[in-house]
């Protein structure tokens, strides 16, 4: 039996193109995924801050950027319903009153 990295430095032996596979929490040590900035730092409203993976594809006249945390359950509930559904604020409030729908509001 071999360890992962043993396993990793028999197969690049024979010229295989293979790539560890890791837990994701030891993928955010790994050297070659810090290196490509694979990960980043965002500020979340309620989780505080943490780290995430960041935009993997790398291009160089369009790159990619994570902007934002991951939304709070409900926080745009209210937009989507008024704007692409044309619901009133009197109906969205007896939806959430009647616990169909949540909505977070800042």
């Amino acid at each position: 039996e071999m360890t992962r990295r043993e396993a990793f430095e028999f197969l690049v032996s024979f010229g295989m193109p293979v790539a560890p596979i890791y837990e994701a929490y030891e993928s955010m040590s790994d050297p070659h995924l810090k290196a490509r900035d694979m990960f980043v730092q965002v500020n979340h409203p309620i989780a505080g801050t943490y780290t995430t993976p960041n935009f993997p594809v790398k291009l160089s006249e369009t790159p990619g950027i994570v902007e934002a945390p991951a939304p709070i359950l409900g926080q745009h509930t209210e937009e989507v319903l008024t704007s692409l559904l044309g619901y009133s604020k009197e109906k969205i409030e007896k939806l959430e009153k009647s616990g169909i729908i949540v909505c977070h509001r800042n």
